[in-house]
């Protein structure tokens, strides 16, 4: 969507895994927001154009029942974020990418924003 001042960290986020410099992933109910949110701004065509190019770049994780159990018996304020870091947490992740860093303040993962990201990244040598 383009959003500034968010959508120039993202680009070069989605560039590097376009290059297979990193891998992305997302969930299955992240999908379904995105969804949601996309489609009321750009329209049905224009979301599930988009929607097929990011599940090209990223790998898509579900959510199941067990990870649905484990959101649920953390002390996160939040479901949602729960609900992700548990997939993370259960898939290995190493890193949850997300603008609102406090809203993972119990996590075990490391967490960056997308420009913490970008300069990890730039400061890494392939």
């Amino acid at each position: 969507m383009q959003r500034e001042p968010f959508f120039d960290a993202a680009k070069q986020i989605f560039d590097k895994m376009e290059d297979g410099k990193i891998k992305g992933f997302v969930t299955a109910s992240s999908i379904a927001d995105i969804y949601y949110v996309s489609r009321k701004a750009s329209g049905r065509e224009k979301t599930l154009a988009f929607i097929r190019e990011l599940i090209d770049i990223l790998e898509v994780l579900s959510v199941t029942k067990e990870t649905i159990i484990d959101a649920l018996n953390t002390e996160f304020k939040d479901f949602e974020d729960a609900l992700q870091y548990c997939v993370a947490d259960m898939n290995c992740i190493n890193i949850i990418v997300t603008r609102n860093k406090s809203d993972f303040n119990l996590s075990t993962i490391e967490i960056c924003t997308p420009d913490e990201l970008i300069k990890k990244l730039n400061d890494f040598k392939y």
